[in-house]
């Protein structure tokens, strides 16, 4: 059994079936997130900081990119994630 941490899980259903053949959604299949621990922790640091410029009590949106062991681009908005981007090794350019 696969088991998605529960920060990803909070992915929206248009974002994670839009990649997918519609037949495949059907059979729950599904994009997942990665990076959820590195993407979770950044994501708790950067609303704490942030949140005193938001004096009406709305959280930040925020894109976190992650590069190392692979990449993903998250958009979290109030603490949950709206979507994920993953980028294949071979489309970036390491030293």
């Amino acid at each position: 059994e696969f088991r998605v941490p529960p920060f990803h899980s909070t992915i929206p259903m248009f974002a994670y079936t839009y990649p997918i053949p519609k037949e495949y959604a059907e059979h729950q299949i599904r994009k997942y997130g990665f990076h959820g621990t590195s993407v979770k922790y950044v994501s708790h640091i950067a609303t704490r900081k942030l949140q005193q410029h938001f004096k009406d009590g709305r959280k930040p949106k925020i894109i976190i990119a992650h590069l190392g062991n692979g990449a993903s681009v998250t958009a979290v908005k109030d603490g949950k994630v709206r979507n994920i981007l993953f980028l294949k090794e071979e489309n970036m350019i390491l030293s």
